[in-house]
This record gives C-alpha cells, structure tokens and sequence, in this order.
C-alpha cells in the first residue's frame, strides 16, 4: 500500500509546529525571554532612565572630561531605582580633588521626593574617579541628573 504524498503545506505546518515547542522548551512559555515568558524586550523599556542636564565645571577639568565620567557610570546611578522609583531632578554639588578623587559632594537641590534614591545616587558617585586637575587645580562642579 502506498502512501499518499504529503502537500508543501502540510510540511510547513509540521515545522512551525515543531519550532514552536522546541521555542518553548528553551525559552519558557511565552517563546521568548526567560522561563517565565518575560519578555527582554518589555522589561528593558520599564527602566527608568537618568538625563543629564546642566553642567557647570570650573578648575582643573573641563566640562567634556566631567561629562564623560558620568555618561560612563550612568547605569550605576540608575541602578538606584531599586531603592524606589521617583521622578524629579537632583543637583548635586562637587569638589574633585587635583588627583580625581572625590573631596566632597552634597546634594544641591532635590525634587525627588525619594531620599533613599537620592542618597544611593550620591553613595555612587563618591566612587567615582575623575581625571587629574589640569596644572595641579582643584575642581568644582554641579551637575543637573533629569529622573525617571
């Protein structure tokens, strides 16, 4: 007895088929993202951002040098988040050591309404290092960070 020949079509199905359970096998229930069928893509656009806005910088350094180290840790500062979410704008006010390091830094104005995420905001940028003063100069600096 002979088998009739199976359609282009019918294959097709069979495949998609079997893609989409090896998707879920691999992937999870939603054939995407982690086993909880999450999607990366979703979860991505749920995180807060932190702008910058104004800079004010005079001594040692120049405002690019200033800027650049902040654009470098800014997914630290948004890591913040997680203390709470908040929208708002914070200053926060600098003084930089001649070698880079971080003489003293306070909070200069804050609409946060959220001092957990404003003081992690801060505890980060403690850490941060700067490059050394021009001529063996200071630094002082301001910087406007846009929440939420």
């Amino acid at each position: 007895m002979a088998l009739a020949p199976q359609s282009p079509t019918m294959y097709r199905q069979e495949g998609a088929a079997q893609h989409d359970e090896v998707m879920r096998a691999k992937t999870g229930p939603g054939g995407m993202g982690n086993s909880t069928g999450s999607n990366a893509v979703a979860d991505k656009k749920s995180i807060p951002s932190i702008t910058i806005g104004d800079i004010a910088v005079s001594g040692g350094l120049s405002e690019e040098a200033f800027r650049a180290v902040i654009e470098k840790h800014i997914d630290r500062l948004e890591k913040c988040y997680k203390a709470g979410p908040s929208k708002g704008k914070v200053t926060v006010a600098f003084s930089i050591n001649t070698d880079g390091t971080i003489k003293t830094i306070k909070t200069a104005s804050d609409t946060l309404k959220n001092k957990t995420v404003t003081n992690c905001i801060i505890d980060e940028m403690k850490k941060f290092i700067f490059p050394a003063g021009i001529d063996g100069r200071e630094t002082t600096a301001a910087i406007t960070l846009i929440v939420g």
